[in-house]
C-alpha cells in the first residue's frame, strides 16, 4: 500500500533540487552575463595569429594563438612563444633562412563588422626587441589606421582580483571566454609576471587578453606557464601585465599617433614574394664625377639626389620561380621569360617592360601593396649601398665579386655566356645581392642622353610617348666597366627582350 511518508520525502528532495537550481541560477547569471558582455565589448579588437613556415630541418611549423590590437594603426600584441618557439617545447625555433630572410609566415585573421571571419591581406612585420621576449612578448605590425584598438589600463593587478580572458581557441571560429581565476601572486622565478591561479588556457588562447571581471579593459596578456610553454588545460596561467610592456616598449600604446618602429632589414608579404629590403630614406652623389678615368657622359653631369622616404627593394633580381608563379596566376605571359627551369633560382630574363609591369600588377593584387618598378635614381642611390666608390666594393675590380663577361675569378662568364643563380657573390651595403652584373635590370625612367635637368628628388624621368627605358647594371655579357655604379650605357625599347635583361622590383611603404 502507498506510503505517504515516503511520498513526501521524494517531494521534499524535488523541491530542495530545484531550489537549488533556482538558487544557481540567480547566483552565476549575473556573472555569465557580465563575461558575455566583455566579450562583446573586447571581440573587436582581439585577432587570431597563425605563423606558419619551415624550422632548419625542414620540418613544418604550424602554430595558433591570439593577440589584440594595441593601437588603431595596427600594432597587435600576442605571446612570443606563438611566434617564436615550439609552444609546446618551449624551445626557440632554428627558422630556415633563405637571403638571410626566415622562412616564417603570419596570417592574422579578426571579425568584421558583420561578425565574418577577415583575413588580413598584407605583410605582417614583427618588432625585434629582446627586452619583450624576456616577457613571452611580441608586437607584430600590419598596415592600415582604423583598427579597433582595445581599451587598456597600466593599473597593477592585485593579488586576489578575479580576472577572466578572452582568446580564440585553436578551430574555433569564434572568441571564447577563457575560464575566470584570481591573481595568486608574482612569480618570484618570473619577476613580476603575475600567476593566475584557477584560469585554465586552451591551445589558441596565447596572447589572449586578460581583465577584471564585469570589465572590458585589458590589463594583461596571457603568456606561457613556468617552464615558458604552454600547457592546455592546465589551472595555473602566467600573464604579462600591460605595465611592464608600456615600460619596454617605447610607443605610445592603446592611443592614436604611434610612431613607427625601426623598419624591419628584409620582409616578404607572401610565400611566393619576393623578399624585400626597407632602404632609409637619404641623400648621395648622382653620376660620375668630373675627370673619371674612361668617363660615361650618359651618367654627367654629377649631381645631388634626396630620397625622402624609405622604400622596399626586392634583394634579389626577380627569379624564375617567382616569375612562374605569376603565370600560374594568370597576372604574366607563359610565352615571356626564355627557357625557364622551375627548380633553380636563375633571374628572370628575355622580358621586356610590359612583362615586368604585369608581374608587379600580378603581385600588387596579390597582396594589396603597391608593387612597382624602380626609378633610376632610386636604383643607384641602392646601389650604391651607402658608398660613394666606383663599385659598391670599392674602386677596383676583385676575384669573385660579380658575374660578367671578363670579371676576376669565378665571377666570369665569357665561357659559359649565362648568369649565375642569384645571390652567389657579395651583398652590398643594404644587403642586396646582384646590382651589379648577372643580368641588367629595367628601371621606369625613359632614356635621355645624359642627366641635364633630370630631377632632384629620386622621381623617375618621363615624357610623353616614351618608347625607350633606361637599363642599370651590367649584365653578364657586359665587361667590368659597366658595372661601375654610375654607368648607363644601354637603353631598350618597350617591347624588346633579351637575354642578359630582367628586372628588380619596388614597394611603397605606408606611413607609420
Amino acid at each position: 500500500m502507498p506510503n505517504p511518508y515516503e511520498d513526501f520525502r521524494i517531494l521534499r528532495r524535488v523541491f530542495k533540487a530545484i531550489l537549488l537550481v533556482a538558487l544557481s541560477l540567480c547566483t552565476f547569471a549575473p556573472s555569465f552575463a557580465q563575461a558575455q558582455s566583455s566579450i562583446e565589448r573586447i571581440q573587436g579588437s582581439m585577432v587570431r595569429v597563425r605563423v606558419h613556415g619551415q624550422n632548419s630541418s625542414d620540418l613544418t611549423i604550424n602554430q595558433y594563438g591570439t593577440g589584440f590590437f594595441l593601437t588603431p594603426d595596427g600594432y597587435i600584441a600576442t605571446a612570443f612563444h606563438v611566434v617564436g618557439k615550439d609552444k609546446f617545447t618551449g624551445e626557440l625555433v632554428d627558422w630556415k633562412m633563405e637571403d638571410g630572410v626566415p622562412l616564417r609566415f603570419f596570417t592574422i585573421e579578426y571579425l568584421g563588422p558583420n561578425g565574418d571571419v577577415v583575413t588580413y591581406n598584407g605583410a605582417v612585420q614583427m618588432v625585434d626587441s629582446a627586452s619583450l621576449v624576456e616577457l613571452d612578448v611580441a608586437i607584430l605590425k600590419i598596415a592600415g589606421s582604423s583598427f579597433p584598438a582595445a581599451r587598456c589600463s597600466f593599473d597593477r593587478l592585485a593579488v586576489d582580483t578575479q580576472v577572466r580572458g578572452a582568446g580564440w581557441r585553436k578551430g574555433r571560429s569564434a572568441i571564447d571566454t577563457i575560464v575566470p581565476g584570481l591573481v595568486n601572486a608574482p612569480d618570484p622565478a618570473d619577476g613580476e609576471r603575475l600567476r593566475i591561479v584557477g584560469m585554465r588556457v586552451d591551445d589558441g588562447h596565447s596572447g589572449g587578453a586578460i581583465f577584471k571581471t564585469g570589465t572590458a579593459v585589458v590589463s594583461a596578456l596571457v603568456t606561457s606557464g613556468r617552464d615558458g610553454r604552454l600547457v592546455p588545460g592546465s589551472t595555473e596561467t602566467f600573464v604579462t601585465p600591460l605595465h611592464m610592456l608600456k615600460e619596454r616598449f617605447p610607443y605610445n600604446l592603446c592611443a592614436t599617433g604611434v610612431p613607427p618602429p625601426p623598419p624591419l632589414e628584409a620582409f616578404r608579404d607572401c610565400e611566393e614574394c619576393p623578399n624585400m629590403v626597407v632602404i632609409p630614406p637619404g641623400e648621395f652623389q648622382m653620376g660620375s664625377a668630373p675627370n673619371t678615368p674612361f668617363p660615361d657622359d650618359a651618367s654627367e653631369p654629377i649631381r645631388t639626389v634626396t630620397i625622402s622616404s624609405s622604400f622596399a627593394i626586392g634583394r634579389t633580381e626577380v627569379t624564375n620561380q617567382q616569375w612562374l608563379e605569376c603565370v600560374r596566376g594568370g597576372g604574366c605571359s607563359k610565352d615571356a621569360g626564355g627557357d625557364i627551369d622551375p627548380h633553380t633560382r636563375y633571374p628572370i630574363h628575355f622580358v621586356n617592360r610590359q612583362d615586368a609591369l604585369d608581374f608587379v600588377r600580378w603581385l600588387s593584387l596579390k597582396t594589396g601593396q603597391n608593387y612597382r618598378l624602380l626609378t633610376e635614381a632610386e636604383w643607384e642611390y641602392a646601389a650604391r649601398g651607402g658608398r660613394n666608390s666606383i663599385f659598391h666594393w670599392g674602386d677596383a675590380m676583385a676575384d669573385d665579386l660579380a658575374a660578367c663577361w671578363g670579371c676576376p675569378g669565378r665571377g666570369d662568364t665569357s665561357v659559359s655566356r649565362k648568369a649565375f643563380p642569384v645571390g652567389q657573390f657579395p651583398q652590398n651595403g643594404f644587403k642586396l645581392y646582384d646590382m651589379s652584373g648577372n643580368v641588367s635590370e629595367l628601371v621606369e625612367d625613359c632614356w635621355f642622353s645624359n642627366h641635364q635637368d633630370a630631377p632632384s628628388d629620386g622621381r623617375a624621368r618621363l615624357y610623353e610617348g616614351c618608347s625607350d627605358r633606361v637599363v642599370r647594371g651590367g649584365s653578364f655579357l657586359d665587361d667590368p666597366m659597366s658595372l661601375r655604379l654610375f654607368a648607363r650605357r644601354i637603353y631598350v625599347g618597350g617591347s624588346d627582350r633579351s637575354e642578359s635583361i630582367g628586372f628588380r622590383i619596388a614597394r611603397d611603404l605606408p606611413d607609420g
